[in-house]
């Protein structure tokens, strides 16, 4: 074993334990992807730090070495790009393009330098590169990298420069994982009970802006590039230190940014979990409040109404209690869906707590306006609720205050509209007619 690269195994399983430490509590999905792509790199090293090149296995631990590279360079390219196809068209996809390129990697790791053999090896990469562009991927684009790809490996062999055509083939591969990288919008590592890219208000493109996106971008170009001139740079000793050194630094460089991209993620969970309902994504009570105070102040410069709607539903404790808490969620997961589906993208819909819901609506023009938005909410509470495979019809009871016929502040307006609920309670009619609440002037 070649002592010295004893310490970058340890910083490079260090970041991996750290990796796996972040992991907990999450369900996994692309960071055990990653943590995969990760453990080839590992892998690679151990094989590094035993590999002398003319020692008994060089050529074993050459072969391990390459295709280590390879199989992490082809799991980096899964776990990366949009979701333009299904995950199953893209694993095969990159398990076909794969075989050839493992395939002249091993060749060249054994010494076989046999020219026949590796022109069918790139003419069979090249075939299974369009047919797979053409029926799985549909892309033009791919189409012409595979040819420009194995035609530069056919010619590269056609002048004997085995080398070169090996670590052509893994700086594309890793150029295309870079490529494949920068196209995805977003870094996403599902939470245990949490998925919020779907959720109201989740983050902004803006939000999704990453360092540690950056920093593994920069990582695989690196690699790219060491891999385009590693077969050159042999030639010039003076360089080779610092071509050796670079080569180290981009395993760090990617897997420090994993770090900082789960670090980045819970960060923006926690701070979009303080303003929102962890079991229905709506906004909670602080963003609720801050939202009404802002619409207010808003109202009162244009001179428009506001409607604040608090809704409770009346049967959620018999079928909680009945039932049991995880058909108490789904009930509240599926109103809160049937009032998301009947407010404008420009209001308020928002969970208080247990089964207490407010909706605030804008610009209402005149009563016509606010008899139309109790209509529809008065549908919306009357859809039932599939809880635990049975539909289960709801009882709502709604109170309304209207800004400024009922009130002019919004402890005041939320303080009538919260009473006319309850009041809406005790009547023995359904309380989600329209008739019911009709919006008072005080």
């Amino acid at each position: 074993m070649i002592y010295p690269f004893i310490p970058d195994l340890i910083a490079l399983a260090t970041l991996i334990a750290i990796l796996i430490f972040f992991r907990r509590g999450r369900s996994g999905g692309q960071v055990d992807i990653w943590l995969i792509g990760l453990s080839f790199i590992f892998i690679e090293a151990l094989a590094h730090a035993y590999y002398e090149s003319h020692g008994t296995w060089h050529r074993t631990l050459h072969v391990v070495q390459l295709d280590a590279y390879a199989i992490a360079g082809v799991v980096f390219t899964w776990s990366s790009g949009k979701e333009l196809y299904s995950r199953s068209a893209r694993r095969l996809y990159l398990i076909l393009n794969a075989i050839p390129l493992l395939t002249l990697l091993t060749l060249y790791g054994l010494s076989i330098h046999t020219p026949t053999i590796y022109y069918y090896t790139a003419a069979t990469g090249l075939v299974l590169g369009v047919i797979t562009s053409l029926w799985i991927r549909r892309s033009p684009a791919l189409i012409c990298a595979h040819l420009a790809i194995w035609i530069s490996v056919a010619i590269f062999i056609a002048f004997h420069q085995w080398r070169a055509a090996a670590y052509w083939t893994l700086a594309s591969l890793y150029l295309v994982a870079a490529i494949a990288f920068q196209q995805t919008e977003a870094v996403r590592f599902p939470y245990s009970s949490l998925d919020f890219t779907n959720f109201d208000g989740a983050p902004s493109d803006a939000d999704r802006r990453s360092v540690g996106k950056v920093t593994i971008l920069a990582g695989f170009l690196m690699w790219a590039l060491c891999f385009l001139v590693h077969p050159f740079i042999t030639h010039y000793p003076l360089w080779m230190d610092v071509a050796s050194n670079t080569w180290d630094l981009q395993k760090f460089v990617i897997s420090i940014g994993m770090v900082l991209v789960m670090l980045e993620e819970e960060v923006t969970a926690n701070k979009y979990l303080a303003l929102h309902d962890e079991l229905t994504g709506l906004p909670n009570r602080r963003l609720f409040e801050d939202r009404l105070t802002h619409d207010i102040e808003r109202s009162r410069r244009l001179r428009t109404r506001i409607g604040l709607l608090v809704i409770d539903i009346d049967s959620f404790k018999r079928v909680n209690d009945s039932l049991g808490h995880h058909a108490g969620d789904q009930m509240l997961r599926g109103f809160a869906q049937n009032l998301r589906d009947s407010v404008r993208t420009s209001d308020t819909l928002a969970r208080l707590g247990g089964d207490e819901f407010v909706i605030l609506v804008t610009d209402l023009a005149d009563d016509f306006a606010v008899t139309r938005v109790l209509e529809t909410i008065s549908l919306a509470l009357a859809k039932p609720i599939l809880v635990a495979g049975n539909s289960i019809p709801l009882n709502a009871s709604l109170g309304v205050a209207i800004y400024p016929d009922d009130a002019e502040d919004a402890i005041h307006l939320f303080e009538l509209a919260d009473r006319r609920m309850y009041e809406s309670k005790d009547q023995t009619r359904p309380p989600a007619q329209p008739s019911l609440i009709t919006p008072q002037t005080t």
